[in-house]
């Protein structure tokens, strides 16, 4: 779970048995995404490439998570990941859940 907006946002990560995954699926109805995640080394970081299924097929997304607003600040990031996501709500995964890919992630 994510909650905050910009470059610093709080972040809680729990596993959770299958049986609650399904339960907790079930109670979002079509608003999940289906995504393939991989871990990737650059630097001193890690790239986190989530390729999206399903609704949103063709969205690649290229995610580094810092510890700091100056160690985000600190990393050279390739030209070659593209657009800057970060300060666009409607590249959250909560609004692409909702309301799919929006014009402005097309280009």
């Amino acid at each position: 779970m994510k909650s905050g907006t910009g470059l610093v946002k709080e972040e809680i990560e729990e596993e959770i048995s299958q049986s609650i995954f399904e339960e907790e699926r079930n109670n979002v109805e079509d608003r999940y995404l289906e995504k393939t995640r991989y871990e990737i080394p650059y630097e001193w970081k890690i790239i986190e490439l989530d390729i999206y299924r399903g609704k949103l097929e063709w969205l690649v997304v290229a995610e580094i998570e810092f510890t700091s607003e100056q160690e985000a600040h600190a990393l050279n990031v390739p030209k070659r990941f593209g657009k800057e996501l970060t300060n666009i709500s409607e590249a959250t995964n909560a609004y692409l859940a909702k309301y799919g890919i929006p014009d402005s992630l097309r280009e």
